[in-house]
């Protein structure tokens, strides 16, 4: 796609999303681990192509990390896109209303 809109001359954007691994190994510093998997996942609301999609933890950590990341998750706000210290919707009532 990319070529051949090169060989026109024509502008062309891709957004080629992958499924990015989030890996967490024993020895991690869980609070950071959490910290850095909350902003990876949901990050412009999840809507980046290097968002973190799965998680792969070590079986030692694995409970208490996703106990910490459920917290963390459940303590993100909704809120004002404005307001960077709220999660934004990337869409309305309007789009679902046209």
């Amino acid at each position: 796609m990319g070529a051949q809109a090169g060989a026109a001359l024509k502008k062309c954007v891709l957004e080629l999303g992958g499924s990015d691994p989030f890996i967490v190994l024993n020895d991690a510093d869980l609070d950071e681990a959490v910290k850095a998997a909350v902003t990876g996942r949901y990050q412009n609301s999840g809507q980046v192509c290097a968002a973190s999609k799965r998680f792969i933890l070590e079986a030692g950590i694995a409970e208490a990390f996703t106990r910490k990341f459920v917290d963390a998750v459940a303590a993100l706000k909704m809120g004002d896109p404005r307001d960077e210290q709220k999660l934004r919707r990337t869409d309305g009532a309007v789009r679902f209303t046209r």
